[in-house]
């Protein structure tokens, strides 16, 4: 079982996934797409300090690395930016990313 905040969705998806053998491959995607929309939702305020990666470590269930690819990836689309300390922040407005 997942961290209680971890929506059922995601939890059926990876239940799914690790009993086909992908689990690894799209773990960041999930907790990326998951950040990327609770950041367009506006669950994080513009500029608010975003959970640790030791919090998402434990939200998601999964590594380091997964949570630093996944914030990685945000920060290259543009959805969040880095302050000096290691803090992670949402940007002011929605950036217009084509997928």
């Amino acid at each position: 079982m997942l961290h209680k905040s971890v929506s059922p969705i995601y939890e059926a998806f990876l239940f799914t996934q690790e009993k086909e053998g992908h689990a690894m491959e799209v773990k960041y995607e999930l907790v990326k797409q998951t950040l990327r929309q609770e950041i367009i939702s506006g669950k994080y305020q513009i500029n608010e300090k975003l959970p640790t990666e030791s919090q998402l470590m434990a939200r998601f269930n999964v590594s380091r690395y997964t949570i630093r690819r996944a914030v990685g990836e945000l920060e290259n689309e543009h959805y969040i930016y880095r302050v000096q300390g290691g803090d992670v922040r949402p940007r002011l407005a929605a950036p217009l990313v084509s997928r």
